[in-house]
Parts: C-alpha cells; structure tokens; sequence
C-alpha cells in the first residue's frame, strides 16, 4: 500500500485508517508513505513491484 504525502485527492489520515483497518483483520500490509500527488510515480511502483516479487 502507498499514499502521497502530497496527495491532493485522499487525506494521509484516509491512508492509516485503511492501513490499521487491514491490520486489524490479519493482513500482511507492506505500507509506505512517499512524496507524490494522488499518481503512480516510478518510485510507488517499484515498491508495487518489490512486492509482488516478494509474493511470487
């Protein structure tokens, strides 16, 4: 999961609460915060793709 610190779209506060709500019902969350908007930069989606390797 990652979030904009700058995201113009979804507070930050949005990000944790659906972090700690998957927390809470046993998911696995890989979360990080990065500096972007409300987009997929290529930073976001290596740590996408860090993950998904990690899962294959």
């Amino acid at each position: 999961m990652t979030h904009g610190y700058e995201d113009s779209s979804m507070p930050l506060e949005w990000s944790f609460q659906s972090r700690d709500f998957l927390l809470r019902y046993g998911v696995d969350v890989d979360y990080h915060n990065l500096h972007m908007d409300h987009t997929i930069t290529a930073e976001s989606l290596a740590v996408v793709r860090a993950w998904l390797d990690r899962q294959i």
